[in-house]
């Protein structure tokens, strides 16, 4: 589409035609330049700040595990949402392997931004804080 070569059908429903100068393309056989994109693949493992998998919790932490999705129930029902908006898995898992003991550390959980910090970092460091003692 960037080089003019197909154009958007709208009344298609989206799909695409070729252009007089595509359909020269394909069958005058001209010249067609471009650049491949250079992309590395990711490992699994690669990424920065990731959260561990539930299976990396230890049994010790899977009941707090237990506990932070008790928790994020409780506040869903109360909100009348659906559990993953309050904090997906991977959030809750991040918490019961890292279990912060303050905001700060709490602000450095996976999926926790500013409305999450403010809204439920409270509770959540409380049901932490039960299973550090």
């Amino acid at each position: 589409m960037a080089t003019g070569f197909l154009r958007l059908d709208i009344s298609g429903y989206g799909g695409l035609n070729l252009t007089p100068d595509g359909r020269s393309l394909l069958e005058d056989g001209g010249e067609f330049r471009f650049r491949r994109d250079a992309v590395r693949p990711k490992s699994a493992g690669s990424r920065k700040g990731a959260a561990p998998a539930k299976a990396d919790l230890g049994e010790a932490d899977e009941g707090l595990f237990a506990a932070l999705k008790e928790m994020r129930l409780d506040l869903a029902k109360e909100r009348g949402v659906p559990a993953y908006v309050i904090f997906s898995d991977r959030s809750l898992v991040d918490m019961a392997a890292t279990k912060p003991v303050d905001d700060i550390e709490f602000a450095e959980v996976f999926g926790v931004g500013e409305a999450k910090l403010r809204d439920f970092c409270q509770p959540f460091l409380a049901v932490i804080a039960e299973f550090r003692e």
